[in-house]
């Protein structure tokens, strides 16, 4: 009798056991159900957006979309901001998916007035500043490097590389914050106008006031006067670069800013 009744009582434990188990599994097949459904509506939301944006690049502040028939023209969204198209490069010595952010090729932004700076302006296929406000923004969202590409009226071509650059707010005139780290063999002309402001806070100054298009003119100057032709510069009012042309401030033929997120 009393093997039997301990029979009897072990196959009850093992009936609530089995019980518990089975009711485990039932949660676990329900919650799979779940992820399963919102995995669905994840990938038709996705197929919705490509639709309309093509193949989607996500990055970690900022988003670019395919926006154009042209492939290097894409569309990129930051938060709280309008959307806007912007040109991204390949540099050969330096990789893939540089944003251009700036170019000056044959003067047709010398009639810029200020206001313009802060908004960008010019053609994507032209002389081209993609906005001070823009560049504040996504300098400040994520660690980003810039490059820059000189060229002079010999063809001569040159580069300057930072790793970490950051520009400051409307409140701050757009100061350049930091560069961080310089290489390349153009030299390291940018350095000496760290805090300094890219703008008045007039900004129905016109122009003409060179000083206002860049940040200072101690050393260097993208977004002055275009010259047609290499000429020997008395003021800061040209598009030069420190001493790296022969160790005198030539004009340059062409000049490109472009930025990237640190790899």
């Amino acid at each position: 009798m009393i093997k039997k009744r301990n029979y009897r009582v072990t196959r009850i434990k093992l009936g609530k056991r089995e019980k518990s188990i089975l009711e485990f599994k039932i949660e676990i097949m329900k919650l799979e159900g779940k992820v399963q459904e919102k995995d669905e509506k994840l990938e038709k939301m996705g197929k919705i957006l490509t639709e309309y944006t093509g193949n989607r690049n996500e990055t970690d502040e900022f988003l670019l979309l395919n926006s154009s028939t042209v492939p290097s023209i894409k569309l990129v969204t930051l938060p709280d901001f309008e959307p806007f198209d912007s040109v991204f490069e390949d540099i050969p010595s330096a990789g893939r998916g540089w944003m251009v952010i700036q170019r000056r090729i044959d003067g047709s932004f010398d009639d810029i007035i200020v206001s313009n700076l802060k908004t960008g302006c010019g053609d994507l296929a032209g002389e081209f500043w993609i906005g001070l406000e823009k560049l504040h923004r996504m300098t400040t969202n994520r660690r980003l490097e810039l490059y820059i590409s000189l060229v002079d009226f010999d063809n001569v071509s040159a580069y300057a590389r930072y790793d970490h650059f950051v520009i400051g707010g409307l409140e701050e005139g757009y100061k350049l914050l930091s560069l961080g780290k310089y290489s390349g063999n153009a030299g390291d002309a940018f350095r000496s106008h760290i805090n300094e402001t890219a703008i008045a806070d007039d900004f129905t100054v016109f122009s003409r006031s060179w000083n206002l298009k860049w940040w200072g003119t101690g050393n260097c100057n993208l977004n002055g006067i275009y010259k047609p032709s290499k000429v020997m510069l008395n003021t800061d009012d040209g598009i030069w670069w420190g001493n790296w042309n022969v160790g005198k401030r030539y004009s340059l033929k062409s000049c490109k800013m472009l930025i990237r997120a640190r790899p």
